[in-house]
């Protein structure tokens, strides 16, 4: 039982030790990371600032293309309102599944598999 104590009081002050040592250390590993750090120039945050952690990134020059003209969607079409048959709709899904080129080969568990 002797033993044990004092085990356990010598693995207690060699925690200690080390927990002493890895706070003196941790300031002198901080002060080495800082002088590695890159900085950018024109580029700082300073106190009082209302967003310092927000990097807004503004374009210097206006894009050289124009932008697409969209065409206006229709409203009024009768076909959005339509009910689309399910089997269409499924085929029309694994078609555009389909062209995903990370998928190597079709789904095997869908309901067209089975017709």
């Amino acid at each position: 039982m002797a033993d044990i104590r004092k085990t356990a009081k010598v693995v207690l002050r060699l925690l200690a030790l080390v927990g002493l040592q890895l706070m003196l250390l941790n300031p002198a590993q901080a002060d080495q990371e800082e002088a590695n750090r890159l900085a950018v120039e024109g580029i700082s945050a300073s106190l009082g600032e209302d967003e310092p952690r927000v990097l807004y990134i503004l374009p210097w020059q206006a894009p050289s293309l124009p932008k697409r003209p969209r065409a206006d969607l229709n409203d009024e079409a009768p076909e959005l309102v339509r009910p689309v048959d399910p089997v269409v709709l499924e085929r029309h899904r694994l078609f555009r599944e389909n062209l995903n080129p990370l998928i190597l080969s079709p789904v095997r568990d869908s309901g067209l598999a089975e017709q």
